[in-house]
């Protein structure tokens, strides 16, 4: 974070000041962009029936395995 606002700082002053701005921005896109995928993936996967087992059975293993941890 501290990064981000020293390379803004260095680049006060006309159009260079917008392009670290611009690379955060792209970044913010790229990550929505890719965590909308992974939703609609997983939207897409429990309206499959043989997937949708598969997800539910990993599911009652991973969170069984947590609650039999603690």
């Amino acid at each position: 974070m501290m990064a981000r606002v020293v390379a803004r700082m260095k680049h006060v002053g006309g159009d260079r000041y917008l392009k670290p701005k611009m690379f955060e921005r792209w970044l913010q896109y790229v990550h929505m962009r890719k965590l909308l995928r992974y939703l609609l993936r997983n939207i897409e996967n429990k309206l499959k029936p043989v997937k949708a087992d598969l997800s539910i059975a990993f599911n009652r293993w991973k969170f069984g395995m947590e609650n039999k941890t603690k």
